[in-house]
C-alpha cells in the first residue's frame, strides 16, 4: 500500500501493526489466565500489565493497569519519550519499510 501522507502513514501504524506482536518483541509476556475473546491482557518482568484490544475501527489500542497511560501504538511508543519522526523510524520496519529519515 502506498503512503499518500504523513497522517495516512500513521493511521496504518495504528491499524496494520499488531500490537500484541510489537508488545512481545519488547518483553511483554501473553497472561492468558486474565484475556478475553475481545482482550489480550500482556505482561512484563518491570511489572507492567497491559491490555489490549482492537477498536470497532480496527485500531489497536491498550491500556495499563498499573498505571495512567494509555492509546495506539504510538502512544506505548512514546512512552520512550521520543519524537514522532523517531516513532515513525522505529515503526516503518514493521510495515516492512526501511529505516527512512524522518
Amino acid at each position: 500500500m502506498r503512503i499518500q501522507s504523513r497522517q495516512d502513514e500513521l493511521t496504518q501504524f495504528k491499524t496494520e501493526i499488531n500490537l500484541c506482536e510489537y508488545l512481545a518483541a519488547n518483553g511483554y509476556a501473553i497472561d492468558r489466565r486474565n484475556s478475553s475473546r475481545r482482550s489480550v491482557a500482556m505482561k512484563h518482568t518491570n511489572g507492567d500489565k497491559l491490555i489490549v484490544s482492537r477498536s470497532q475501527s480496527k485500531v489497536w489500542i491498550y491500556f495499563n493497569v498499573h498505571g495512567n497511560d494509555n492509546g495506539t501504538i504510538i502512544d506505548f511508543v512514546q512512552r520512550d519519550r521520543i519524537t514522532l519522526g523517531e516513532v515513525r523510524k522505529r515503526l516503518r520496519p514493521w510495515l516492512g519499510r526501511p529505516e527512512m529519515a524522518a
